[in-house]
């Protein structure tokens, strides 16, 4: 495996190859992301974008090749890396008992310095979000708002979006 050097790039990947098995799912993938811009992963089911992301989040290691988000490597430093990034997942895992409230309140213990009140409050409302509604009682497009608010209010430095369509 190759070592990248230090850079102010948001994401690099050099040579990112992963298998399962006899699988390929990514095979020598080079990308580089600068921060400030808006990129897109697009290709045919089976192409390799969910293994790439999850790669980036450090849920899973390379099978050859290397990966950085912001000079840090997720397999080291994944807490690190998710300091970095607001995601929001094609499915979304919140806990059905919980209040939309409550769920914000959970996400922003994870980021007590960088959680902004004031940009949740304000998305609660343009959403027409109630806080105290269960999550379990709302529409899979509601709890993907949550899940907006939740990766928006962190204030990231990165913002993974993710939409699969079939």
């Amino acid at each position: 495996m190759s070592a990248i050097a230090p850079s102010p790039n948001a994401i690099e990947i050099e040579n990112l190859s992963r298998r399962f098995g006899h699988t390929e799912a990514v095979r020598d993938l080079i990308l580089t992301v600068r921060p400030g811009r808006c990129y897109g992963l697009f290709g045919r089911n089976g192409a390799g974008k969910t293994t790439t992301i999850k790669c980036l989040l450090g849920h899973l290691r390379p099978t050859a090749g290397a990966v950085r988000v912001f000079g840090l490597d997720p397999r080291r430093d994944e807490v690190g890396v998710k300091r970095h990034i607001g995601y929001v997942p094609e499915q979304i895992g919140f806990y059905p008992w919980m209040t939309a409230q409550g769920m914000l309140d959970y996400a922003a213990s994870f980021r007590p310095r960088q959680w902004n009140r004031a940009l949740e409050r304000e998305l609660m409302g343009r959403f027409g979000l109630e806080p105290r509604k269960k999550i379990k009682a709302m529409s899979k497009g509601m709890r993907a708002q949550l899940s907006l608010i939740c990766a928006i209010a962190a204030e990231p430095d990165l913002l993974l979006l993710v939409h699969w369509t079939k």
